[in-house]
């Protein structure tokens, strides 16, 4: 599954584009799923501003854990 940013949505409202709307736009957000020996494997690739890394190293692998809780359920 790949999302492609072409703006942004704030309280369920799409946004004016802005300067930092503009850096965004056209990055991509890949998760591929994949199964070996019946595990279940999910990669991710993220193509990031490089004033938001921080933060998406920060809040990515938490994300990924809740999501790792979900499927285990």
């Amino acid at each position: 599954m790949s999302f492609k940013h072409i703006g942004v949505v704030k309280d369920g409202k799409e946004q004016a584009q802005d300067d930092k709307t503009k850096d965004w736009w056209g990055a991509m957000e890949n998760y591929l799923l994949s199964e070996y020996n019946g595990i279940t494997e999910l990669k991710v690739g993220v193509e990031i501003v490089e004033e938001y890394e921080s933060y998406f190293l920060e809040k990515f692998p938490k994300a990924l854990d809740n999501v790792q809780a979900l499927a285990e359920k």
